[in-house]
């Protein structure tokens, strides 16, 4: 009984599933994430948008990837991939794509308050070929279900920036394989 190994859930997929859905189950049963849709129904909350996570991560909608939120909490990022602005008003940082797997950074978070986080990363559209800076909202207080993880639909290109809860992220130059970002403090 020495090598006998638990499981924390069971796992069933009809022979029909796609692969993108066993990727999903398997970002539930194997890694604890969460679906980033909203599940509609009368008992939750209305929103204006049942897929506020947008295209972004496989637990919203048939993305390739994960968040680089989701990355970080799997502990597939480590703490010089991820860069925390804590007293700063303005800072510049040259973020990689997540898809490169070195020790450059990769996610910058800009905590709003307890539960409550601004997520910034580089990244490429899934269905096409445009690359840029993706943000991103995390908000921890929001149910399973209710969408806890808001994203903004098209990526932030140089030389273009957006105001988010008090904070401007401006995607200053394309690298070759990332972005030099600015982030300041405006509210």
């Amino acid at each position: 009984m020495g090598n006998a190994k638990s499981v924390s859930g069971t796992l069933v997929l009809h022979d029909s599933a796609s692969g993108y859905v066993m990727a999903h189950e398997l970002g539930h049963s194997l890694f604890g994430l969460e679906d980033l849709y909203v599940f509609l129904n009368p008992s939750r909350p209305s929103v204006p948008d049942p897929v506020p996570a947008g295209s972004w991560d496989m637990m919203s909608d048939s993305a390739r990837g994960f968040f680089g939120w989701s990355k970080f909490l799997n502990g597939w990022l480590d703490g010089q991939q991820v860069r925390c602005i804590t007293n700063q008003s303005v800072s510049v940082h040259y973020l990689e794509s997540l898809e490169i797997s070195n020790k450059e950074p990769k996610l910058l978070l800009i905590n709003l308050q307890e539960g409550v986080t601004i997520g910034i990363e580089f990244r490429q559209h899934p269905n096409y070929f445009v690359r840029g800076v993706l943000v991103y909202k995390v908000d921890s207080r929001i149910n399973h279900g209710d969408g806890p993880i808001t994203a903004q639909t098209e990526l932030l290109s140089e030389g273009k920036s957006l105001d988010i809860d008090g904070w401007r992220i401006s995607a200053v130059t394309e690298g070759i394989d990332g972005m030099l970002v600015k982030v300041e403090k405006i509210g």
